[in-house]
């Protein structure tokens, strides 16, 4: 158990140090978010009044967006450099590097997500949310719970001819449960008087305790179809 978790460790900071090099997924999925902000401030013209369910949809769709591009960039890299073909013959198990892809690209969401919510709050005129714990808690959980939705769904069709395709049709409907669960429960922590959180939690649990189980049991399997 302490092999696998030394190896998980070196696996993410070998993945934090090749993107601390260079920059290029923060730079870009910071630079597209706040342009798509900045569009969708000018044509809402900022309104102090806009509804908040529509700030968390626009705070969600850009957390999305950098998940997806994470994830793709990730398996671009390691199949550019050679480096998935050496991974799958280290002596470790198959999981591990499920675990270690999902974590790293979870850091490197979570960096991007500081500053498009920030950017978000600025451009879309809104006030800082009235529950900040909770609010930090939800943008947390999902920028985990997408960015393991998306390295799976690669997972599921890196042996595709048609990936490029398939990944993005079976994104979505996989992480929508997920994506209204935080939509509501950044609501909540923007303004809870306008919304309960009712079972939005229990989802986003659920995403995250199946991605916590579901690779350790069939991620080898995956690999070898």
């Amino acid at each position: 158990m302490r092999r696998l978790g030394q190896a998980l460790l070196w696996l993410v900071w070998k993945d934090l140090a090749s993107e601390f090099r260079r920059w290029r997924f923060l730079a870009s999925s910071v630079c597209f978010g706040v342009l798509l902000l900045l569009v969708s401030g000018v044509a809402l013209d900022a309104a102090p009044h806009l509804p908040v369910n529509w700030v968390a949809g626009l705070i969600w769709m850009n957390v999305f967006y950098a998940a997806t591009v994470g994830v793709n960039r990730y398996d671009v890299k390691e199949q550019e450099w050679g480096a998935a073909i050496a991974l799958l013959v280290a002596p470790l198990d198959r999981s591990v590097l499920f675990y270690a892809r999902w974590l790293s690209s979870t850091v490197f969401v979570l960096l991007s997500t500081a500053v498009l919510v920030g950017a978000a709050l600025i451009v879309l005129n809104q006030p800082w949310p009235q529950k900040p714990a909770a609010f930090v808690a939800t943008l947390a959980a999902g920028a985990a719970g997408l960015t393991g939705t998306a390295a799976w769904v690669s997972a599921l069709t890196q042996h595709s001819a048609a990936r490029e395709v398939l990944a993005p049709l079976l994104l979505f409907p996989l992480a929508l449960p997920l994506f209204i669960a935080l939509i509501r429960l950044t609501q909540h922590a923007l303004q809870p008087q306008l919304a309960s959180i009712s079972v939005w939690p229990d989802v986003v649990a659920c995403y995250l305790g199946a991605l916590a189980v579901l690779p350790w049991l069939t991620y080898e399997s995956l690999l070898e179809v």
